[in-house]
């Protein structure tokens, strides 16, 4: 039995702001394969417990990951001292929506 091999593509990568609060705009940053989709959607939310790190820590991932033909949004979201609990999943289940409705 032979295995194909993994698709590889080259990407476009963007920062889009997906939701504001106030004054201050939250980013998404999103790898896109190019060429002929539809390709599927992971949304990756940073490690950091919930109180630092931000949507480029996971480059190393996310950008390899396009690459096989899979659209990644890494999201920024409220976190603490900014902002508590249940901030950061509203805004991600925000982002969530808002990525399945485009």
């Amino acid at each position: 039995m032979a295995i194909a091999p993994l698709t590889r593509h080259e990407i476009d990568v963007r920062d889009v702001e997906y939701i504001r609060h106030g004054n201050k705009g939250y980013q998404a940053r999103v790898y896109v394969p190019k060429g002929e989709g539809p390709f599927p959607l992971v949304i990756d939310l940073h490690g950091g417990a919930w109180c630092n790190k931000d949507r480029t820590s996971d480059e190393g991932t996310d950008a390899p990951l396009a690459k096989s033909g899979v659209v990644v949004a890494s999201l920024d979201f409220r976190m603490p001292p900014d902002a508590g609990y249940p901030a950061s999943l509203q805004d991600i289940n925000f982002a969530v929506r808002s990525f399945k409705q485009h």
